[in-house]
C-alpha cells in the first residue's frame, strides 16, 4: 500500500510537502514586513517581487555569493549575513552621509571572471520613504569588466543626493548583473550576479561637525 502515491491504506499516515526546484538565487535583506513599500518597508522578499539574482560562477558583489529562500529581512539589513556564508562584503564601510550633501560616493567591491562585462548599480533611499524611485536615489551604471586574475576589485558608485533628505537610518541596495537592464531596477529578477542591502545613517552637519540623529 505504501508503494503507491494514491489510493487507500488501512494503517499509517500520509503527508505532502511543497518542494522548490530551480536554480539557486540570492535575495536582498532590507526590512520588508508587509506587502508593497513604505517607511521602513522595502520590496525585498520573494513574495513581494523583491530583487533576486540567479547565482552563477564568477560573478559576485565582493568575493562570494550564496543563495537563500527569499524570506530574509530585518531592520538592520543583516539577515543574509547569518544565512550560509556571510557573503555581504561588497561595502566595507560608508563615509558620512549628511543632510545637504550634493555628492556621495560608495566604494563597492565586485568580482567578475565570466569573460563578459557586468553592470553595477547602487540605490539609496535618501528620503526614507521605503523605495529607491525618487530623484537622485539611483546611481549611474558602472561597467565591471571581466578579469580572471584580480578579484574582487574596487569600483566607485556615485550619487547626486536630492534636497529633502531625512535624518536617521536609511537603506542602500547594490545590484550586479551581466545584463544592464536587470541591474537598472531596484526590484525584480536577474539571470546572474548578486544583490546586497545595507543600513546606513543620514546625519546632520553643524559648523563642520557631523551629528547622528538617533
Amino acid at each position: 500500500q505504501a508503494e503507491s502515491p494514491t489510493g487507500a491504506a488501512t494503517t499509517g499516515e500520509m503527508e505532502d510537502y511543497a518542494l522548490y526546484i530551480g536554480s539557486p538565487a540570492d535575495f536582498g535583506d532590507a526590512p520588508d514586513a508587509d506587502t508593497g513599500t513604505g517607511t521602513g518597508n522595502y520590496q525585498t522578499r520573494s513574495s513581494d517581487g523583491g530583487p533576486n539574482h540567479t547565482v552563477v560562477t564568477g560573478l559576485a558583489l565582493g568575493s562570494s555569493v550564496d543563495s537563500d529562500s527569499g524570506v530574509l529581512q530585518d531592520t538592520t539589513a543583516t539577515a543574509d549575513d547569518t544565512n550560509g556564508s556571510d557573503d555581504e562584503e561588497a561595502v566595507t564601510s560608508f563615509s558620512d552621509l549628511t543632510v545637504g550633501a550634493t555628492s556621495y560616493n560608495v566604494t563597492v567591491n565586485a568580482t567578475n571572471s565570466t569573460g563578459s562585462n557586468a553592470f553595477l548599480r547602487g540605490y539609496i533611499d535618501f528620503n526614507k520613504d521605503g523605495d529607491f524611485l525618487d530623484t537622485g536615489e539611483q546611481s549611474s551604471t558602472v561597467t565591471v569588466g571581466s578579469d580572471t586574475t584580480t578579484n574582487p576589485r574596487s569600483f566607485t558608485v556615485s550619487f547626486t543626493p536630492p534636497s529633502g533628505m531625512a535624518t536617521g537610518t536609511t537603506y542602500a541596495r547594490f545590484r550586479l548583473s551581466s545584463i544592464v537592464g536587470e541591474a537598472s531596477s531596484s526590484v525584480g529578477a536577474s539571470s546572474s550576479g548578486e544583490v546586497e542591502d545595507y543600513s546606513l545613517p543620514i546625519k546632520v552637519s553643524i559648523s563642520g561637525t557631523v551629528f547622528e540623529d538617533i
